[in-house]
């Protein structure tokens, strides 16, 4: 496959089964994405079947959490700015102090993250999550 047509197929995919409603209209998506590609990537198709059931995982996750867990724009968004600050410092000495900037980096965004809530487990309603935000 080329890579115009990897770049279709991977939107579509995304487009179709992670952006689907249900979790049966995500194997349905997934079906049909399976069977347009035996022909054209069978390899892709092969894995798609081993492995599509791992896609699906976030519709387990209650309904209000699966629209942030279906994508990874977190840890993306944390690597490029672990690449960025590395880039910085061009050549490092040894390992360990990479290992070191990177610890001190992730330690800090941490930090940063502790102090948010992201994702809460419980059921509660609407009002007493913001009540319960605007106290923190």
């Amino acid at each position: 496959m080329s890579k115009s047509q990897v770049s279709v197929l991977t939107a579509k995919l995304d487009a179709e089964v992670t952006e689907s409603a249900t979790r049966e209209a995500a194997q349905a998506a997934l079906a049909a994405a399976i069977a347009e590609l035996v022909k054209k990537a069978p390899k892709v198709a092969r894995l798609l079947e081993e492995h599509g059931e791992e896609i699906l995982g976030v519709y387990a996750l209650p309904e209000a959490h699966q629209k942030r867990m279906r994508t990874t724009n977190m840890l993306e968004r944390q690597n490029q700015e672990l690449k960025r600050r590395t880039r910085v410092v061009r050549v490092f000495p040894h390992e360990q102090s990479c290992l070191r900037l990177i610890a001190a980096l992730l330690m800090e965004t941490n930090q940063e993250w502790m102090g948010r809530i992201y994702l809460r487990m419980e059921e509660e309603s609407g009002a007493e999550i913001e009540s319960q935000a605007q106290a923190a």
